[in-house]
């Protein structure tokens, strides 16, 4: 079983438009349309059972119109949608709750995108509240391709909130392997605190060493299996996992058996009643 924590769509009518100015920017090319439909059709070419997917509210005023398309694509043909919010907003509370409310299961927050620092106190008033309220808070990390100069997130800075979130009821994500391109600064400030890290963009960018050490050092229970689709393939990220030597147990955990507890899914055996209807 499959679970890519960490995907991104766009609804139809801005799709094409955004991902070929992402693609200009970052001098990478999609490996999907970037729609909701594509990522189904990759989830079926790549036997992938579910998609997490991570919208990004890139100025505040737009939290009205992610909200509603999130609450409309969530929890269908093995598709999770989070919400997001823009931390500078000024009714980052009243948003949040309603992300809770909804029923999404989590938030996504990109401090590059959104000119905010990872260790800004409004930043990390956001994020504890969030966790409060029962949600999984995911936080792109490192280096991002289509704005490399724009570091708002190291692992350095991440430590405050690690800190100040530290023994909160909730889960916190840093993705990238916890920083894209600084993983030495991973391996120093981040591995051993209870935290996860997802592997989106990561899997082929990082040594296999390096890579290896992290989730043993770590710990396989804190990481989560993820592509950030459609900027990587979900059929070459699987063939990756599945390379790698890790343990069955490993495999399982980071493939798919963290998210589900992080989405509070049950395991297939574990549904109520699954003998009776076979």
């Amino acid at each position: 079983m499959y679970i890519d924590f960490h995907t991104h769509i766009f609804p139809d009518q801005i799709a094409a438009r955004a991902v070929g100015k992402l693609e200009q920017i970052s001098k990478t090319t999609a490996c999907s349309d970037g729609t909701l439909e594509g990522l189904k059709a990759s989830m079926r070419k790549n036997s992938i059972d579910m998609s997490v997917i991570l919208p990004v509210v890139t100025k505040p005023r737009q939290f009205d119109s992610v909200q509603r398309f999130a609450e409309q694509i969530t929890e269908k043909d093995g598709i999770v949608s989070f919400g997001g919010m823009h931390p500078l907003s000024p009714d980052w509370k009243e948003e949040i709750r309603r992300i809770a409310d909804s029923g999404l299961k989590g938030v996504k927050i990109h401090p590059d995108y959104q000119d905010v620092y990872v260790d800004d106190i409004r930043l990390i008033r956001c994020v504890d509240y969030a966790m409060e309220l029962g949600l999984t808070v995911v936080l792109h990390a490192g280096v991002d391709i289509g704005y490399p100069d724009m570091l708002r997130c190291t692992p350095r800075r991440a430590v405050k909130l690690m800190d100040a979130v530290d023994g909160r009821a909730g889960t916190l994500v840093f993705a990238h392997i916890g920083g894209h391109g600084l993983w030495d600064d991973v391996e120093r400030y981040m591995v051993g605190r209870p935290v996860y890290l997802d592997t989106a963009h990561s899997l082929d960018k990082i040594s296999v060493e390096q890579l290896l050490r992290i989730i043993r050092n770590h710990g396989a229970e804190r990481i989560l299996w993820a592509t950030d689709s459609p900027w990587a393939d979900q059929g070459v990220f699987r063939a990756y996992l599945e390379r790698l030597p890790l343990t069955d147990e490993e495999r399982r955990l980071i493939s798919h058996g963290n998210a589900m507890r992080l989405l509070k899914i049950a395991e297939p055996e574990e549904i109520p009643g699954r003998e009776e209807r076979r």
